[in-house]
């Protein structure tokens, strides 16, 4: 499967104004660029936020603990769904990131030069945390006002800023996320969806499995799950079932 490679984003022009006015507001020097890894690689401060809020509204027993459970469940359905979406989207848009981008690695100190990914669209990371943090809605208002602009500031900034993503990036995952909680608040008023939802809710050591790793894996920002992935796809195509 081919993918629509672009050598430059989507409003090409907004994204170099728009970094280039965040970086006359932050400059990058060492101590910044530090920061901005910190968060990225340190889930103490980004990502395991969500799976304490989650876990805390899964386990909290009251009359309303199962219905709790159903919602959360198809938080989880919504960002599987979100993250599925990106398979097709990248059939027809991919661009390399700002870091490997000619056009954009002046805007970058040349340390920076050369990373990133080939593929940067959308900001998966943005994709899967806001999801999350949309699915607290209709659980705690308050807790999805603070986990929402939390982030764009711990999650969307960082990358950006260290030349990962674009800001189309990051708008190309509010999009698909949005979209992806919509699609499943709508499926979650058919009864059928939601005693699938509460079938998967009650299944004992297979739920604690699944909410186990489900937690783990949005705790620690997914990086086991990128990892196997990756080693799938170099299996794949050492054995000829995938062309690079």
């Amino acid at each position: 499967m081919l993918l629509a490679m672009h050598t430059e984003p989507w409003f090409s022009s907004w994204n170099y104004q728009l970094l280039r006015t965040f970086f006359g507001l932050w400059p990058h020097d060492s101590l910044r660029i530090a920061i901005a890894y910190h968060f990225i690689r340190n889930p103490l401060i980004s990502t395991l936020v969500y799976a304490i809020a989650f876990y805390f509204f899964w386990w909290k027993l009251d009359d309303q603990t199962q219905a709790r459970r159903n919602h959360l469940m198809g938080v989880i359905c919504s960002c599987v769904l979100s993250v599925l979406s990106t398979g097709l989207t990248r059939i027809w848009i991919a661009w390399p990131a700002p870091a490997l981008s000619e056009q954009f690695q002046i805007l970058f100190p040349n340390s920076l030069w050369g990373r990133g990914t080939t593929n940067c669209f959308p900001s998966h990371s943005t994709l899967v945390y806001l999801t999350v943090a949309i699915g607290f809605l209709h659980l705690n208002r308050r807790v999805a006002i603070f986990l929402i602009p939390f982030t764009f500031l711990t999650i969307s900034l960082p990358r950006i800023y260290v030349g990962g993503h674009y800001p189309i990036d990051v708008v190309g995952a509010v999009v698909l996320s949005v979209a992806a909680s919509l699609a499943v608040w709508f499926m979650m008023t058919s009864t059928h969806f939601t005693n699938a939802l509460t079938w998967v809710s009650t299944r004992g050591h297979l739920t604690e499995v699944i909410l186990l790793f489900w937690l783990c894996e949005l705790g620690e920002g997914f990086r086991a799950s990128d990892t196997t992935a990756h080693m799938i796809v170099r299996i794949a195509r050492h054995l000829g079932w995938l062309h690079s």
